[in-house]
């Protein structure tokens, strides 16, 4: 008698799983993200730390450097789920000229930076997204200095070397940043294959380490330091992955 109670004990319990496993609802909305790729330039400005440099220049009864600058760069962006990874490398465009004496002039020529950040998305809404960022780079700085004559030979430059010098200062820098993006979809498929994206980044670079001015490598006894440290901003226009199939989508 218990052998028989048993078993249909057994049976009662396999019956309500079998049917319990066949009326599971299944929840479609757990589906994979597709990672979104973002390629993009960008423009903006930048004000690089020169105050080191210009308290040296002021003590000579030099003219100073100014700080701010134009930049000019481009970057790739993947956004995966709510992470978020960079990487962007971005150069001044404009160039810094101070009249010294004796016929010289400084000439700030040209700076840049490459940074490879994370983030984290903190605020989606349709195709907006928002996230603050951190990452780690490197910088250089240019600076030089030579004597300010026309028609200079390259014979003229040989026998005189001292005409003109190059300096360079190189570092190592931290990135603190929010960055915002919205996409505009192509096509006429839903969802979208791809499309335009307008981006924001603000931030600030913050110098880790420097090399001080430097000439070809060397280090200088009681060089100033100027490196590429100080608030950023930059907007950005891009396209994300899927460009292609989105515009034949057009049509």
């Amino acid at each position: 008698m218990k052998y028989t109670f048993l078993a249909l004990a057994l049976s009662f319990l396999l019956n309500t799983n079998v049917y319990a496993e066949e009326n599971k609802t299944i929840d479609n909305s757990k589906t994979s993200e597709i990672p979104v790729n973002l390629t993009y330039v960008g423009i903006g400005g930048i004000s690089i730390d020169t105050s080191s440099v210009n308290k040296s220049l002021l003590g000579l009864g030099y003219p100073a450097f100014p700080s701010n600058f134009t930049t000019f760069g481009t970057g790739n962006r993947t956004i995966s789920g709510k992470i978020v990874t960079s990487g962007e490398g971005f150069f001044t465009i404009e160039n810094k000229v101070l009249n010294l004496q004796n016929n010289h002039r400084a000439f700030n020529s040209s700076s840049f930076s490459l940074v490879a950040d994370v983030g984290y998305v903190v605020f989606e809404s349709h195709n907006l997204r928002i996230y603050p960022m951190v990452g780690v780079g490197i910088g250089r700085v240019f600076v030089d200095i030579f004597k300010d004559e026309k028609n200079i030979s390259y014979n003229q430059l040989i026998k005189d070397p001292d005409k003109g010098i190059a300096l360079s200062s190189t570092n190592i820098l931290a990135d603190l940043a929010i960055g915002t993006d919205y996409t505009i979809g192509i096509g006429k498929s839903n969802p979208k294959k791809g499309g335009i994206n307008l981006g924001l980044k603000v931030g600030y670079l913050l110098n880790l380490y420097s090399t001080g001015l430097q000439l070809k490598g060397e280090s200088i006894l009681d060089a100033p330091s100027i490196n590429n440290s100080g608030f950023y901003a930059r907007l950005n226009l891009g396209y994300s992955n899927g460009i292609i199939l989105a515009l034949l989508d057009i049509f």
